[in-house]
């Protein structure tokens, strides 16, 4: 397994041989990473309102003795049509999922491991920006013709 190297201007210049830990990674800790990562950016949406949030229902609907039926405080309980809903989901729950240090970089090996046996891991030996500022930087990795890049 070997990374090439390119120069500033981004032309080939040689190859890398990727050290020898980086093959033979079990791809399951790549697969926690990624289910990790997209855990923690899930959005939770899912709302019910309980009885304390519903509009109206202030009056008892009915006295409580005399009538013969069950006793009721509110026509916004969850027995009720309209009524609010019993346990119902609300936006407080958390999704994210722990991952150990150690797993996330194994990750990133099994990951760069997958790149460069496809022939897609590149070394940029050095990068000038002169301005140092971002637009000029990102003027250099479009150079490159790629979407992604770790730098």
């Amino acid at each position: 397994m070997s990374a090439i190297v390119l120069n500033e201007k981004f032309e080939k210049a040689s190859e890398l041989a990727l050290p020898e830990s980086f093959s033979g990674i079990n791809t399951h800790n790549l697969y926690l990473y990624v289910k990790s990562y997209q855990a923690s950016i899930r959005s939770n949406t899912a709302s019910a309102k309980t009885r304390s949030e519903m509009r109206g229902g202030g009056k008892k609907p009915w006295a409580q003795k005399g009538k013969g039926g069950a006793r009721a405080g509110s026509r916004r309980s969850p027995i009720f049509v309209g009524g609010a809903v019993a346990h119902g989901p609300n936006t407080g729950r958390n999704y994210d999922q722990k991952i150990n240090k150690k797993q996330k970089k194994l990750a990133l090996k099994c990951a760069l491991d997958a790149l460069a046996t496809a022939g897609k891991l590149f070394i940029v030996d050095s990068i000038e920006v002169p301005t140092g500022k971002t637009k000029d930087a990102l003027a250099l990795f479009n150079a490159l013709n790629v979407r992604d890049a770790l730098l």
